[in-house]
């Protein structure tokens, strides 16, 4: 069962976070557990910054980020797909893409190794929810049929390592390779999304200095 959104404002209180709000100096930003995160925060923070704004940065589970941004538990998601403000009505889409997310179908060496794994039923596909939204609503894929859900990137790489599971789908960020796997494997590309910074429209005025702020910074910051 899923996080509800009041374990969430307990797991913001009980890390010591300032709920949304508490302070006009500083934002909350929810993040997930994937390497693009490190990737991408030295341009969110230094773009806060440049507007005199202190961040904040709280994990959260991929699908929950957005539905307690939308509430207004936090201020903003560092960064989802293109498409997240269509389903939430409270988030504002700000500034450029911060990055661009490869999606890989992992296999095994010396099988068959493309998207018709997806349908026929026989071999365990291991990805995030978030993959699977994104499959669907931007590639227009339904989720594997046999889906298996694994939220954290380094354990889907680290139960291929040891065999224990044979199909899984990893993102890239901006096709930098980001994990190591020790066991022969091919790969299969299934397609790229932009990613964007959202903030929760309380902050709406916000949106056009940061927007500006956010361009600056990825030109200053983000590798080429």
């Amino acid at each position: 069962m899923g996080l509800s959104l009041f374990t969430l404002l307990a797991m913001v209180i009980a890390l010591g976070l300032p709920r949304a709000g508490a302070a006009e100096s500083e934002m909350l930003i929810s993040t997930v557990n994937h390497p693009a995160v490190n990737y991408i925060k030295p341009v969110v923070t230094r773009s806060y910054k440049d507007l005199g704004l202190e961040v904040s940065y709280v994990q959260m589970p991929v699908t929950r980020r957005l539905i307690a941004l939308n509430e207004g538990l936090i201020d903003g998601d560092l960064a989802a797909r293109e498409d997240a403000e269509d389903e939430y009505e409270n988030i504002l889409r700000v500034g450029p893409p911060l990055c661009e997310l490869s999606y890989i179908l992992v296999c095994p060496k010396d099988v068959p190794c493309d998207t018709s794994v997806f349908t026929e039923g026989e071999k365990s596909v291991y990805l995030n929810r978030g993959t699977a939204t994104i499959l669907l609503n931007i590639f227009g894929m339904p989720a594997p049929v046999k889906s298996r859900y694994i939220e954290t990137p380094d354990t889907l790489i680290n139960l291929f390592n040891h065999n224990r599971i044979n199909y899984l789908i990893y993102t890239l960020v901006d096709e930098q390779h980001q994990f190591v796997i020790t066991r022969e494997y091919t790969t299969h590309f299934i397609g790229k999304s932009d990613f964007y910074h959202y903030i929760h429209k309380r902050h709406k005025n916000l949106a056009p200095l940061l927007a500006d702020a956010l361009t600056v910074n990825k030109n200053k910051l983000l590798v080429k």
